[in-house]
């Protein structure tokens, strides 16, 4: 199915100047960058306001492993930073190639190396067979279990129980570049003024724009989806598409929070279109065992007249030197909390959300436990011929991250009812016993 694109009209941008030095850049955290300038490579903490020599030499990727663990790709050796020291990565040894990407989170990494693709979970590595001619050029994760690939067309493939199954395929469409978002729409540009997107569910679909789609940005902890025309930047969230002015430069990648990051002559900048906070010490969904010193870093930070944090309706002590507060799991009941953060600015006061989680959580399985909230709370509206459906076990886990955020901060089920801590702590429990 083919559409138009319309374009609502433009909006206000939040610009930041992160590292005035860097020549290359890639973001790991809403807070953390991995970026390469004079010496050589550096991770820069936001919350810190500084960066961390690690190597004089060049990377290639990175991703956060948890809250303090980053993988980080440097020349063709795995690396593992957990804040203080810098080590060779047990999946180098693993490797029986010489890595040159790797994407994804520490439940599913992807790793690609001279034309072959690799899916490591649980500890182990294994080759992904494709076809004896493939040469896989490009690949992007969701925040789930799926990879898409092209190699060299389009392929998704899902790594769900550590065996990986081939979903969709179009021998047809060779993208030029491609990105999930969080709600796991699947956006490709193929150099034409074609923008294709593929739903969880599986169903196709494109917009026809005025001009020529020469990028598509995003990241899949993001709703946000950044596009680049012939003459024209436009941002998307909530089905809406909008104009920005964005500084001129080249665009490297878009943050876990939606913000746009590009290389200028003014340094590594990062363009928003909300006054969000990154946080460290915790990543959203985590399950918090022990206290841990959080961090925050406001969007447009200079012009931030206050910040403050809450869990549920207890408000943290923020350091408003340090911009900093602790947060100890012992003084809260085992579930699921809300992290909840309120900027003011000129603008007003914008309120960014993490979801988190204490104690032990119950056993659940779908047939028992989740297809029953689903059928009461999120039927009526997200059944198998819905935008957005919700019906199965598959859709579920594949939008659990979405899902928990949504149901957690109460923005659905819309108007209600909405789910009780009980059936909250189902949710989680069926997540971390692996969706059964």
């Amino acid at each position: 199915m083919t559409g138009t694109l319309h374009v609502a009209g433009a909006m206000d941008l939040f610009v930041d100047t992160l590292v005035t030095d860097a020549t290359s850049a890639h973001s790991l955290s809403s807070v953390h960058m991995l970026t390469t300038g004079a010496e050589g490579v550096y991770i820069h903490d936001e919350t810190k306001t500084s960066s961390v020599f690690l190597e004089s030499t060049n990377f290639s990727d990175g991703v956060a492993l948890d809250a303090h663990h980053h993988l980080v790709l440097l020349d063709d050796t795995l690396m593992v930073w957990d804040g203080t020291w810098l080590r060779e990565s047990p999946l180098q040894a693993l490797m029986p190639l010489p890595a040159e990407s790797v994407v994804g989170h520490d439940s599913h990494l992807w790793l690609m190396g001279g034309g072959q693709l690799f899916h490591h979970t649980e500890g182990s590595l294994s080759a992904v067979s494709i076809d004896d001619r493939a040469d896989v050029r490009m690949m992007v994760p969701s925040n789930d279990a799926q990879c898409a690939v092209m190699a060299p067309f389009l392929m998704v493939l899902d790594g769900f129980g550590g065996t990986v199954s081939l979903l969709d395929h179009r021998p047809e469409l060779i993208a030029t570049s491609m990105t999930f978002d969080s709600d796991g729409f699947l956006w490709l540009a193929d150099g034409s003024s074609h923008l294709t997107r593929r739903a969880p569910n599986g169903d196709w679909g494109a917009l026809e724009a005025d001009e020529v789609v020469e990028a598509v940005y995003g990241n899949p902890s993001a709703p946000d989806i950044w596009l680049r025309t012939e003459s024209a930047t436009l941002h998307h969230r909530d089905g809406q598409f909008h104009t920005v002015e964005v500084p001129s430069g080249d665009w490297v990648g878009v943050d876990p929070l939606g913000r746009l990051l590009l290389l200028t002559t003014d340094g590594l900048q990062r363009v928003a279109v909300r006054r969000s906070v990154g946080v460290s010490g915790i990543l959203a969904h985590a399950q918090l065992d022990e206290a841990v010193t959080l961090g925050f870093a406001p969007t447009g930070a200079d012009s931030v007249s206050s910040l403050e944090v809450w869990v549920g309706t207890e408000a943290l002590a923020v350091d408003s030197a340090m911009g900093t507060a602790e947060l100890d799991p012992i003084s809260l009941a085992p579930g699921n909390h809300l992290l909840r953060m309120a900027v003011d600015g000129p603008e007003g006061t914008t309120i960014t959300d993490l979801p988190f989680t204490t104690g032990e959580l119950p056993d659940a399985t779908w047939d028992d436990d989740i297809d029953p909230i689903m059928q009461e709370h999120c039927s009526r509206c997200h059944g198998d011929a819905a935008a957005i459906p919700l019906h199965t076990a598959d859709l579920w886990r594949l939008n659990i991250d979405r899902i928990l955020t949504e149901v957690v901060s109460q923005d659905m089920p819309l108007g209600g009812p909405y789910l009780s801590d009980d059936e909250l702590d189902l949710v989680r429990g069926w997540q971390a016993g692996g969706f059964q």
